[in-house]
């Protein structure tokens, strides 16, 4: 592979690269792939923050749904006649 790389971007003849080179690539393609997945980390952070606001809030919706059921079904049942 990296003669193919020379091979297509030498200017001077006879360079070669080096593991010092290869590596130096290596990091910096790594600190690059660093970048985005903490990019992409923050993203996803804020994104579940706002899914767990909807679903407090969505809780809260329901809790207070529950008891105006409730306190509906009690009423009903002190006018509905037994029998």
């Amino acid at each position: 592979m990296s003669i193919m790389f020379v091979t297509r971007f030498t200017i001077l003849p006879n360079v070669h690269i080096s593991t010092t080179d290869a590596d130096g690539i290596t990091l910096a393609a790594i600190q690059g792939l660093n970048q985005i997945m903490n990019r992409k980390n923050r993203e996803l952070k804020q994104e579940i923050q706002g899914l767990s606001q909807a679903l407090a809030s969505s809780l809260t919706a329901i809790n207070g749904l529950e008891t105006r059921l409730a306190a509906f079904e009690l009423r009903l049942s002190e006018h509905t006649p037994a029998q």
